[in-house]
């Protein structure tokens, strides 16, 4: 048994891995489970399981979206570190299977945009956004570009041996600011993600709609978009 004096997790309790954490005097005690532990099997332990991996896959994903790392870094209360952070703000969103309120995928809202239509094609996925109109808040002057990032959401797997879901992180090209017109970006499937891109049957996206600087700077984020 070991006692984290410098709680860097925030209040953390249950279990990963041969690990266990509990709270004892406001401090973060750690554990390892006996090796005759087996996890219940019921359907209520099987849930908060397949929640925690599920909301576990969501923060690395978010969490590797660099140009996201300082305002989610600057954005975490003391006592936790970014990561954690993710995973909390994001776990009160999915069940035990789903997502089901979606993402917070940017840690706080700097204007609205919403979704017109997303296409899902064999190596790319096109969406088009409503027109952001002229009461964004959005400072034309300096905000000059527009992009677009996505976390894919793949479930319902072809292969029964495949992963039960999978999350691709995809971001588009920038374009030049617009606010009067519909707003249309095609995103590319990297190579590298092809292969799990095919091997699902339900595809979803999460995006967020950022403006940058001319500097290429990150000053804005909307709200998550659902396809």
């Amino acid at each position: 048994m070991a006692e984290l004096n410098k709680s860097v997790l925030g209040k953390v309790s249950g279990t990963i891995g041969d690990l266990t954490f509990r709270q004892r005097n406001g401090k973060n005690i750690i554990s390892t489970r006996p090796s005759s532990f087996m996890p219940g099997q019921d359907a209520a332990s099987i849930a908060r399981r397949n929640r925690f991996k599920l909301a576990s896959k969501i923060a690395k994903e978010i969490n590797s979206i660099e140009i996201f790392k300082e305002p989610w870094k600057s954005s975490t209360p003391s006592g936790l570190i970014p990561f954690n952070f993710i995973f909390k703000s994001n776990y009160q969103l999915i069940n035990s299977d789903n997502i089901v309120n979606g993402l917070k995928i940017f840690p706080t809202l700097g204007f609205n945009a919403s979704n017109q239509s997303t296409t899902f094609n064999a190596t790319d996925v096109d969406v088009t956004l409503n027109p952001l109109g002229p009461n964004t808040g959005i400072d034309a002057i300096n905000e000059t570009s527009l992009s677009l990032i996505s976390v894919i959401y793949l479930t319902d797997p072809i292969n029964s041996t495949s992963e039960e879901e999978h999350f691709i992180m995809v971001k588009s090209e920038n374009i030049p600011l617009q606010l009067v017109d519909p707003i249309t970006f095609t995103i590319t499937i990297p190579d590298n993600q092809l292969s799990f891109y095919d091997e699902y049957i339900t595809k979803k996206s999460f995006s967020t709609l950022i403006t940058t600087d001319s500097l290429n700077k990150l000053v804005k984020s909307s709200n998550t978009i659902t396809s």
